[in-house]
Order: structure tokens, then C-alpha cells, then sequence
């Protein structure tokens, strides 16, 4: 490089540092110096002009990015400018200045037509924005129906898993009456026991899932998601309690509990009293209470050949 021409760049470059100064507090150039993305020189600029004050580079934007600002603000008001809306606007407005200011029948005749189709128009984008928003609605509908199969799929292989887990517990009263005939105490309490802490454990595992099931249900009751029941969301939430086959549900109980405080924090009060160490939760009449689990005979008498096709199941769905 000789000198002539470095001699011109070095002071074509203090003038164009400054418009890059300028830029870059104006909001029009990035900060390529002291910015934490690394721009690609060969998009955003073009040419070398010196060096800055602390021993950098200063480049020259490039073509595309002093045009991409412009370029965008001239389609968004191409789209308003030739909407169909404003078009039609323009074209009613036109006609009935026409049918004002010009004296002649054939005019009249079109201008009354193009103000007729100007109306069509405006009516027809007013349809079209309402069928865009019940699409949306409708795709909403579908990802919620979509979930709710996933839930009932979960709950599905839950219940399963308890026929599985029921059916080991057939085996214990034939255990017991070996034990009785040997007369070995010590066995057979052991095993009523064992017998005590696997009804609870099971009892525990139910009333958990019990309570998530009702959880999920009273927080979907809320659409607004302002912690607070209406009308409506009451008797949605009332009509989706019916549906859980793990409690006894009292409705009536329900609807005079909800009459002073209908709001979220009431309902968690009440599905909290369900659990034996809230006593401050307690209510003297629960609104829910979670069915008792059937035992072994219970289950062995609805498995006879009579009522293999009525067959009621545990009483859980999870």
C-alpha cells in the first residue's frame, strides 16, 4: 500500500468514524466494537477505512443493512395501503363523490354498483377475521382434547397397575387359614402386620393421587386465572367432580360452602380437610370423602362367574 492512498483512507476514515459514532447512538449502526454478537463482516460491511481510536477497525455498513430499516417500513404500508379494507374504503368514497359532483345516469349506475361492492368487501373481511378466530378456537378445543386422552391413557395404566397389585393380595387369606391350622401365632401376626402397613401404604398412595387428580381439576375450573369462580366456572367445576369415581362428592355441601368465598383457596380448604393431620382444616360434614379401599373377599365375590360381566372394578381411576 503506498502512501498516497493510505494517506486517503486515514483521513477519509476520522469523518466516517464519526458518522459511525453517530449511527451508533442514533440507533442506526450495531456496536460491532463492544456488542456480545460477532456480526459477519462480509454481510454488514464492505470496505476499510482507517483504524478508531483504540487500534480497531472502522468498517462501512454494508448495502443490505442501511436498507433492511426502509425496506420493511415500505411493505408494512403497502399492506395497509392496498389492503382490501382500505381499497374498498377508497372506492366508496370515490362513488359517492362521483354521484354528488357528476350529473349523469351511467355514472350514478356505477358508482351505486361500486359502492355496493365496497360494502360486499368490507363485509366479507369481517367474515374472514371471525372464521380466524374460531380456527384458533378450534385448534385450541383439539390440544386440549388431545390432552385429556393423554391424561385418561395415564390414568388408564394406573388402574392396571392396582389390578395387578390387588390380585397379588388374593393369596393372603388362603396364607392365613395355613397359619391358623399350624396355630403359629407369631407368624400369623406378623403377617396381619405386614397386612396393616401394606393396606396403608396403598391407602397413602391412593389418597396422594386422589388429591393431584382433584387438584388438576379445580385449577383447570379456572380459566381467567384470577383464583376466583363465577357462575359458570362453578358448574363446570361441579360437573367435572361428578366425574371422579374415587370420591364420594356432596354437592350440596359444595354450592353453600362456595355461596360466601367462591374462589380457589376455598376449594383447596376443602380438599385439604380430606387429610387426617389437617384437624384446622377439618369440617364437621366433609365435602369430599375418598371411597374405602375393598378387600380381598370383596373383590373374590365380584369375580365369580355371575358377575364376571358386571364386574364393578376398584372404585379408582387413576
Amino acid at each position: 500500500m503506498n502512501e498516497s492512498s493510505r494517506g486517503n483512507r486515514d483521513s477519509g476514515g476520522g469523518s466516517l468514524r464519526s458518522r459511525i459514532i453517530a449511527g451508533q447512538q442514533s440507533g442506526l449502526y450495531p456496536e460491532h466494537q463492544h456488542h456480545s454478537v460477532v456480526y459477519n463482516p462480509g454481510y454488514l460491511y464492505e470496505e476499510v477505512y482507517g483504524e478508531d481510536n483504540d487500534g480497531g477497525v472502522a468498517k462501512k455498513p454494508s448495502r443490505q443493512q442501511l436498507m433492511a430499516g426502509p425496506m420493511n417500513c415500505l411493505t408494512s404500508c403497502r399492506r395497509t395501503v392496498f389492503s382490501p379494507a382500505v381499497l374498498s374504503a377508497v372506492a366508496m368514497i370515490s362513488s359517492l363523490l362521483s354521484i354528488q359532483f357528476v350529473d349523469s345516469t351511467v355514472v350514478t349506475v356505477a358508482s351505486a354498483l361500486n359502492l355496493g361492492m365496497g360494502l360486499l368487501v368490507l363485509l366479507q373481511q369481517r367474515k374472514l377475521r371471525r372464521m380466524g378466530n374460531l380456527r384458533r378456537e378450534h385448534d385450541d378445543l383439539r390440544r386440549r382434547a388431545n390432552f385429556f386422552y393423554q391424561e385418561r391413557e395415564r390414568l388408564h395404566r394406573a388402574q392396571e397397575r392396582l389390578d395387578q397389585t390387588l390380585a397379588g393380595l388374593h393369596y393372603v387369606p388362603q396364607e392365613l387359614h395355613k397359619l391358623s391350622k399350624n396355630k403359629d401365632v407369631h407368624r400369623l401376626t406378623e403377617i396381619v402386620e405386614e397386612q396393616k402397613l401394606v393396606h396403608e401404604a396403598i391407602r397413602k398412595k391412593i389418597q396422594q393421587r386422589v388429591m393431584q387428580q382433584l387438584l388438576g381439576v379445580v385449577v383447570k375450573a379456572d380459566r381467567d386465572r384470577d383464583f376466583a369462580l363465577g357462575p359458570r366456572e362453578i358448574e363446570l367445576l361441579v360437573l367435572r367432580l361428578r366425574s371422579v369415581q374415587d370420591i364420594e362428592f356432596h354437592e350440596e355441601r359444595f354450592r353453600e360452602m362456595l355461596t360466601d368465598d367462591p374462589s380457589i383457596h376455598s376449594v383447596i380448604r376443602m380438599l385439604r380437610s380430606m387429610q387426617e393431620r389437617d384437624d384446622e382444616y377439618r369440617y364437621a360434614e366433609p365435602v369430599f370423602v375418598i371411597k374405602p379401599i375393598r378387600t380381598a373377599e370383596e373383590v373374590a365375590k365380584d369375580q365369580t362367574p355371575e358377575s364376571d360381566d358386571e364386574r364393578p372394578g376398584l372404585g379408582f381411576s387413576f
